[in-house]
């Protein structure tokens, strides 16, 4: 398959998935009282607002790992106060433009190479990235299914049996996972005609941790924004929220706008929808335009510095 077929067939299915999310979404805000969605928003405490600004935190200096631990995998030793910056603002602008293996990952090639790091290190990196977040989305679902399987079973609208059936599957993928890395610490795979770094057992542990608490630390700040969901405890809402987190990304429309939502909407239909859309609405403000206005004068101060021929940082 060219090049140019794969951009367009890509293209095409983001468009797919996006005018199903608004077909979604249509309906659902049929049944949206604006009034209500104002009132979730005004009414929400002080003190939710800043547990969730601190748990966006959290996940975005999570998020700055995933890099540190790919740049350590390609061998380089950039240290973190280089390295966390440049993920950070990578994962943001990613997180907003969509596409984000080619909208974040312009940002590292431009910046890790100003370090550097040289094409096939950059590359690597982004793959490591993107594996790492895999290994914790998969790791928090398990979790999920087989410590919340009645849950699971409601919102997934299956049987209990193949809930934890699931599960068991995605754990046969992490065993796989650590079975092909424990032996090969330092010895690359091959794969597309380029090497890939292999991890080691106690690397692949450290993406998956650093993962799950990526996702635990934002899929927190918006279960605190939501209005009460009596039926679905948290580690239930986190696998949902992994789900719709992987589906927004894969999707590759800016922000995943519309699919995020649409997922959330699909898996808790009992929920008050107008103060689910509250809720959805502070977590982009507050995940996805707060870390982009910070990323963006972060490049802005890099670039002005260089124009200055002083060192970036």
């Amino acid at each position: 398959m060219s090049p140019r077929l794969k951009s367009r067939l890509l293209a095409a299915l983001s468009l797919a998935v996006f005018g199903f999310a608004l077909w979604v979404l249509s309906d659902s805000l049929g049944q949206v009282r604006w009034p209500e969605v104002r009132a979730h928003l005004l009414g929400l405490p002080g003190w939710r607002l800043a547990a969730a600004l601190a748990c966006v935190a959290g996940s975005y200096w999570m998020l700055s790992y995933y890099d540190l631990l790919a740049v350590r995998l390609v061998g380089s030793r950039l240290p973190y106060a280089q390295v966390g910056p440049i993920s950070v603002s990578a994962y943001a602008v990613g997180h907003n433009l969509g596409f984000s293996a080619l909208s974040g990952g312009a940002l590292r090639l431009r910046a890790y190479s100003r370090l550097g790091l040289s094409a096939a290190q950059i590359a690597g990196i982004a793959a490591w990235c993107a594996i790492t977040f895999a290994l914790g989305v998969n790791l928090v679902l398990d979790a999920a299914l087989l410590l919340q399987t009645a849950q699971a079973a409601r919102i997934l609208h299956l049987a209990e049996p193949w809930v934890r059936a699931l599960a068991l599957v995605n754990i046969g993928f992490l065993l796989a996972y650590f079975w092909l890395t424990a032996g090969r610490a330092g010895r690359p795979f091959r794969i597309a005609g380029g090497d890939l770094a292999s991890p080691g057992w106690k690397q692949a542990l450290g993406q998956m941790m650093v993962s799950v608490a990526d996702l635990a630390c934002s899929a927190a700040a918006l279960y605190l924004l939501m209005p009460a969901l009596p039926e679905v405890g948290y580690i239930a809402f986190l696998g949902l929220y992994a789900l719709a987190m992987a589906a927004a990304i894969a999707s590759s429309v800016p922000g995943g706008l519309g699919v995020f939502e649409s997922v959330l909407l699909l898996a808790l239909p009992s929920a008050p929808k107008s103060e689910l859309l509250g809720a959805a609405l502070v977590f982009r403000a507050l995940y996805y335009l707060l870390p982009l206005v910070l990323a963006l004068i972060w490049l802005a101060v890099e670039e002005i510095r260089r124009w200055q021929g002083r060192p970036a940082t």
